[in-house]
């Protein structure tokens, strides 16, 4: 066994039981609603910068993100 495999394996079979008796395993129609949302978005994305680095090139695809993250950056410490 290596180091890695070790630490795995918990040295406490009651430690273990203990820490997945907490554990809820079930998702909601909302939470997979959402989790379809965010992958077809994430999809979208995607491509659109694929569009973005043929037309523009990588130099303005990194101003472009720079700019949109320090927006968002801005607007989520606004709304801290």
């Amino acid at each position: 066994m290596s180091t890695l495999e070790k630490k795995a394996v918990p040295t406490n079979s009651a430690t273990a039981g203990s820490i997945t008796s907490h554990l809820n395993r079930r998702l909601g129609n909302r939470k997979i609603q959402l989790i379809a949302a965010g992958g077809s978005i994430g999809t979208a994305l995607f491509i659109n910068i694929g569009s973005a680095l043929a037309k523009g090139g990588p130099g303005s695809l990194l101003l472009a993100f720079t700019l949109y993250t320090m927006i968002l950056t801005l607007a989520n410490n606004s709304a801290a």
